[in-house]
């Protein structure tokens, strides 16, 4: 219900080009769950960040498994194993969206890595189509 009451505010010039239940993208603006972002003036970056810290963790505990493998036991070893598979695979599927706006608080919103991808295709999309329309923040000329 909440989906539709917030799709019903949208002026006719508007085209919903990504909606789900934390983040809709229109032509004109990105709404989150406590902010409207201007689209002209709205940056967005797709970040890794849980990905590199798997790696990283990765490769500590892979270096410690080579190193001592013959003071661990079995199941000790198995469960290094297991920990760097799981962490691999959550740093795989888990990415960030950082979006920031002249004005406005930068916000991170954490979702699965497909959604922060179609996340953010729409956002150059729509940002792609405000140019074309000839908005965004340009002073006028007054000459």
């Amino acid at each position: 219900m909440t989906k539709k009451l917030k799709l019903a505010n949208l002026r006719e010039s508007e085209t919903v080009l990504y909606s789900d239940n934390r983040i809709t993208v229109t032509t004109a603006d990105i709404r989150t769950p406590t902010t409207y972002y201007p689209v002209s003036d709205t940056v967005g970056r797709r970040r890794r960040d849980i990905l590199y810290a798997a790696l990283a963790y990765a490769a500590v505990v892979g270096a410690a498994l080579v190193i001592y493998f013959d003071l661990w036991f079995p199941v000790e070893r198995l469960a290094m194993i297991g920990s760097i598979l799981l962490a691999l695979f959550v740093g795989t599927q888990i990415s960030t969206l950082q979006l920031d706006a002249r004005g406005f608080p930068a916000r991170l919103y954490f979702a699965r890595t497909k959604t922060v991808k179609r996340v953010f295709d729409a956002i150059t999309l729509a940002r792609a189509k405000t140019a074309q329309m000839g908005g965004g923040f340009e002073p006028d000329d007054e000459e």
